[in-house]
């Protein structure tokens, strides 16, 4: 049986262990979650991680069940070695303290994150983007084509690569499954997280008074919150730039 293989896909593979972070972006049935298992497959097959979990069914993943907790907080020993496929991503990975439940450590753990998501996710967590751009099955060829992007705050990269029979990842998923929780990944991440020493987010430390509700401490909240929110469009703001720039460029030279 034929297995599905990349084609010059050399450097979207090193950008990928470099960056850890992956968004399959593009419409809906454009390969997104097959290219993610591929991705974790071949993570496993050279033995950069010992472990793949997922919100979906995956026959070579293992799901996080009840041992995997306790293993953690009795032992103190954090999840390593693992990579995350977190399908529609879009529905957990939405605000800023999404970054920190999915990809707080992800070097420090030894993690990688495939996020396909139909819908743009946190700018955070997008800056590395792969997304298919031709089904070569249309014209007799066996081979998806897609088109990698890095826009992080002034580095710019893109370049194109091919999967090789990409049908053969069919069996390893149900492509029709409905992802209705993360399966447990962000509390695994997060008890890692804190058995490792992380003690939380300066917010995180604030106390209300025992009995009263503190008002200033809500109108601080509310603030804060406020400025994150701000913080995050800035900067997608920072992102899009270039694109704009190049946007007017275009509008005036068809004058």
């Amino acid at each position: 049986m034929k297995q599905a293989q990349f084609i010059g896909g050399g450097l979207f593979w090193d950008m990928f262990l470099a960056y850890r972070i992956l968004w399959a972006s593009g419409r809906f049935g454009a390969g997104k979650t097959s290219l993610a298992v591929l991705v974790m497959a071949r993570l496993l097959a050279e033995k950069r991680i010992s472990r793949v979990i997922s919100n979906i069914p995956l026959s070579f993943a293992s799901p996080i069940d009840q041992a995997d907790i306790l293993d953690i907080i009795k032992e103190k020993k954090a999840m390593i070695d693992t990579g995350i496929l977190l399908d529609e991503a879009w529905i957990y990975v939405e605000d800023r303290k999404s970054v920190l439940d999915y990809a707080g450590f992800v070097r420090k753990f030894n993690h990688f994150l495939a996020l396909p998501s139909v819908f743009p996710i946190h700018p955070r967590l997008s800056f590395f983007s792969v997304q298919r751009i031709f089904n070569g099955y249309s014209i007799g060829l066996p081979a998806w084509f897609y088109k990698w992007t890095i826009n992080n705050r002034g580095v710019r990269e893109n370049g194109h690569f091919a999967v090789y029979h990409p049908v053969a990842v069919f069996g390893s998923y149900p492509s029709d499954y409905v992802p209705g929780d993360d399966a447990r990944i962000s509390e695994v991440v997060a008890l890692s997280a804190q058995v490792s020493g992380f003690k939380g987010t300066r917010k995180s430390h604030k106390k209300k008074e025992e009995g009263s509700i503190d008002e200033e401490y809500k109108d601080n909240s509310s603030m804060s919150n406020d400025l994150e929110q701000i913080e995050d469009v800035v900067y997608q703001l920072d992102e899009a730039k270039e694109d704009i720039s190049k946007m007017v460029k275009q509008i005036k030279n068809k004058r």
